[in-house]
């Protein structure tokens, strides 16, 4: 189906100005900041595989793992089923740019056109800001401040929601003003894409579903390490999303699932398989044989859909819904409660859903056929002996038979103790998979928020496809790391920031000193010759300055005390007269 649809997506939403220059707000942009090129589109599809803008890893090869990508929503209020899904756009949309009134739920292209942009914007750009603010620069006029920042969304007018894009409201007036108050957007990452869509601005042409009335408020981000060590280095090759569902109507929908829909082809299309790790939360496709012959060749990689944060899931449900074997958990989250595939063919139990049949596509994100028969252990999952079940071809991640149902407490019996598409002699093929986080409530005027990963694994040496374990070891050390980084809050990053707040003349490296590296209780700075005045100042990773001093004397040995400091990376300027220097240290 999708191979014959690659239509320009520039024609819709007037995309004739994707690539707009000087920090504007663009209809299309890549995250480029790590070793992926990742796409991204002002709509539910936030990444599309389009002939010149493909999400590549790495992103210097001419190779993708991913050819389309979605958020799919359904659930059922007084009965009436509610659906919203995107795929390729060829049978219409079923989410569009920008906010909800508040109050009805309503939106018009009038309002739907102020939020067809993307904002784009990076680490460096706001600590550049940050430094150049608390100088007085920006507010003097001798510093013009990114674009991105200037016209941050952060507000909605008249009945549209006030708290838009999110930000840092330094003076905590509730007003977003960077040149006044030196506000500035709230990012998480390195680099990071912002937008928001609706489901509410027009009829649903892909799934012909009855709307729900949300607003989402989605960003993409990255990080960058470029020298971390090898066992770290996924860190490199993922990015990461998060949605903020608002339900802006009055309206209690049941039985409600989120899902995330993945068109995945692993270089050559033709020849993947899929799996999930059931008690780690990842969905993924890697290849059906030993050789893949669009550009990954021997090295075969996984790549994975990593389900971080989901729903909160309802109180009292006996449901584990997070997969760590028990039920009931105080705010307990759903996290990858179903894995189904589906395959490009008309096929009437396992192929593509119809246009304009929402039944079959909450058949799909509930983790059923789209004719609606259960998914069941074993084989390509469609025998109807077997057991029912949830996840499919979960391998050896589910001791517990979480997907027939069991957990710690109440183990289910999984009648094959290694069911993946290779033992189940699944045929392969050009394949999508969905990942469904639920079923839970979704209450009137409240939000719900889901965070995910997509994660690229390869070894540094070649591991083979189906036969080579080396590949799904590394796939499941590299997604736990990268599920810690995210609960921990303690990914790591080398952004240079080395540039801020730099306009004079630079001191030769050999002429200043600045140890212990890493420091713990002081920071020493040695001067090759001993000055009148020297001007320290020491960052933090946003540019914010946490230390400060001016040293009049004469002397040649300077002490800056750094105990106090929390541990991360932080930057020392050392003024001398017109010329400086930047020294980067780590706080240990």
């Amino acid at each position: 189906m999708k191979k014959n649809y690659l239509f320009a997506i520039a024609a819709i939403f007037g995309m004739n100005i994707l690539f707009s220059q000087n920090g504007w707000p663009k209809h299309f942009d890549t995250l480029t900041l790590n070793k992926v090129n990742c796409p991204i589109t002002n709509n539910s599809d936030f990444t599309y595989n389009s002939i010149n803008n493909r999400y590549l890893v790495p992103k210097n090869a001419n190779v993708s793992p991913l050819f389309a990508a979605s958020m799919w929503i359904g659930g059922f209020h007084n009965g009436a089923l509610h659906m919203g899904a995107m795929t390729y756009r060829q049978n219409g949309m079923d989410f569009w740019p920008g906010p909800l009134d508040t109050i009805t739920a309503n939106t018009d292209t009038s309002i739907s056109s102020k939020y067809t942009s993307l904002w784009k914007i990076n680490r460096f750009d706001i600590a550049n800001f940050i430094y150049n603010w608390n100088h007085g620069n920006v507010q003097s006029g001798s510093f013009v401040p990114n674009n991105i920042i200037l016209n941050w969304p952060a507000h909605g007018t008249g009945a549209y929601s006030r708290r838009l894009a999110p930000f840092v409201d330094v003076n905590g007036n509730g007003v977003y003003d960077p040149i006044h108050d030196g506000d500035y957007p709230l990012i998480k990452g390195d680099e990071m894409i912002w937008w928001m869509f609706n489901d509410n601005a027009g009829s649903h042409g892909e799934t012909g579903g009855a709307q729900f009335g949300i607003e989402v408020h989605a960003s993409a981000y990255v990080f960058t390490c470029p020298s971390i060590a090898d066992s770290n280095k996924v860190l490199n090759y993922t990015t990461f999303y998060h949605y903020d569902i608002i339900n802006r109507t009055s309206n209690k929908y049941d039985s409600t699932i989120v899902g995330l829909w993945m068109d995945t082809d692993l270089g050559n299309n033709g020849d993947d398989y899929i799996g999930c790790d059931v008690m780690n939360n990842y969905g993924f496709t890697y290849n059906g044989d030993n050789y893949d012959d669009y550009g990954y060749l021997y090295n075969l990689p996984v790549f994975a859909c990593n389900v971080l944060k989901g729903p909160i899931a309802d109180i009292g449900d006996m449901t584990d819904n997070n997969n760590n074997g028990y039920i009931d958990e105080p705010n307990e989250t759903c996290l990858m409660n179903r894995f189904i595939y589906y395959t490009n063919t008309g096929n009437p139990q396992t192929g593509n859903p119809s246009a304009n049949s929402p039944q079959q596509y909450y058949n799909l994100v509930n983790g059923k056929w789209k004719n609606g028969t259960s998914m069941t252990y074993g084989g390509d999952g469609t025998v109807a002996s077997n057991p029912a079940c949830k996840l499919m071809f979960p391998g050896i991640s589910d001791p517990y038979g979480i997907s027939l149902g069991g957990s710690v407490i109440n183990p289910g019996v999984p009648p094959i103790n290694n069911w993946t598409e290779y033992t189940g002699s699944v045929i392969k093929s050009d394949m999508r998979f969905l990942i469904g986080m639920g079923p839970f409530t979704m209450e009137p005027l409240s939000k719900y928020e889901v965070d995910y990963a997509l994660v690229f694994s390869q070894d540094s040496s070649n591991c083979y496809g189906t036969v080579d374990t080396c590949v799904f070891a590394r796939a499941k050390q590299d997604n736990i790391r990268v599920k810690r980084w995210f609960d921990t809050n303690s990914f790591p990053s080398c952004l240079n920031l080395n540039g801020v707040g730099i306009d004079q003349m630079s001191v030769p490296n050999e002429q200043i000193k600045v140890y212990p590296n890493p420091a713990s209780n002081y920071l020493y700075i040695e001067l090759k010759e001993a000055k009148e005045k020297t001007t320290i100042e020491v960052f933090d990773m946003l540019g914010n300055i946490v230390k400060a001093g001016i040293f009049n004397d004469s002397q040649k040995y300077i002490s800056v005390p750094v105990e106090d400091l929390t541990k991360g990376i932080y930057t020392v300027k050392i003024k001398i007269g017109n010329s400086f220097s930047v020294k980067k240290f780590v706080k240990e």
